[in-house]
């Protein structure tokens, strides 16, 4: 009898974790994947079984094709420059020391720490064309201004920019803890056998980076493909669309049809590709692992 009791006793204390998960995590799973295949039309009443028709639109949607393309591009930019420019720095960072190397690190950490609504909002008064700071030293310096957030290509150049400068110093912080915990004994029995200072990097500290540069390029992987509220601030998407990715696009089209159904079948589209993504790169890193092992 002390046995069940127990076992009950154990059960009323997880009840209020599982209710918790099943209403705010397992039901909305389910219902939105319900909705891909019905319309509800926001204000008109019930929702309809429609089917395959919100997939079908969505193949025919050149605005979401654009969207989607935009969505890609952005990640390839984005990701690549945090990578490249963060792993630069956290290299910087590592050859530091001192008190100078304490106030690199806080200084470095600033971006980070402002929200993203916020930093935008003050990224979309720097980038004006006619009051912009950024403006005002190119003319400064007998440059043209440029219209930052105007036109397609510099629009998504200064989304694309503006959101390295915030997330870069995360990869470059997160390397750089990663290279403080590397064991100096194996950097010092390559001196010792005259390695220089590109060997070192290309033989011994990047590849002991390897696991840490997979992790963060997975994380920032994802973060990118669900960007929102940067691109909102800036341009709202445009000019036009040019800056319109899948997350904005299912925004705008929530509110121009206030189609539930379809903005949802948009948002698995989002979840389909993040996921891929995500396997992509976990292949990656196996095989990796696998001819590392082979070595």
């Amino acid at each position: 009898m002390s046995r069940t009791k127990d076992r009950k006793s154990k059960l009323l204390f997880l009840l209020p974790g599982l209710g918790y998960l099943v209403l705010l995590s397992i039901f909305p799973l389910f219902f939105s994947l319900y909705l891909v295949f019905c319309r509800w039309q926001a204000g008109s009443g019930g929702i309809q079984w429609v089917g395959l028709q919100n997939l079908i639109q969505l193949v025919k949607d050149e605005r979401f094709h654009h969207a989607l393309l935009m969505t890609l591009c952005y990640i390839l930019l984005s990701v690549f420059f945090q990578m490249v420019l963060g792993t630069i720095l956290a290299l910087l960072l590592h050859g530091l020391r001192g008190r100078f190397s304490m106030v690199s690190r806080v200084l470095v950490s600033i971006p980070i720490l402002l929200t993203p609504i916020g930093m935008a909002h003050i990224w979309r008064i720097m980038l004006d064309f006619n009051s912009g700071p950024v403006n005002y030293f190119l003319e400064a310096l007998g440059l043209p201004r440029v219209m930052w957030l105007g036109s397609p290509l510099t629009a998504v150049f200064s989304i694309v920019m503006v959101d390295v400068w915030q997330w870069m110093p995360f990869v470059a912080l997160y390397l750089y803890t990663a290279l403080e915990s590397q064991e100096m004994s194996v950097r010092e029995a390559a001196r010792v056998d005259g390695a220089g200072g590109w060997q070192m990097l290309h033989y011994i500290v990047l590849p002991l980076l390897s696991p840490y540069l997979s992790s963060i390029l997975l994380l920032r992987l994802i973060d990118a493909i669900k960007i929102f509220d940067t691109i909102y601030i800036l341009t709202s998407g445009g000019p036009g669309s040019a800056t319109e990715n899948i997350t904005i696009y299912a925004y705008n089209a929530h509110f121009r049809t206030f189609n539930i159904g379809y903005m949802t079948a948009m948002g698995w589209v989002l979840v389909l590709l993040t996921n891929m993504v995500f396997m992509l790169v976990m292949r990656l890193m196996r095989r990796k692992g696998q001819s590392g092992k082979g070595e």
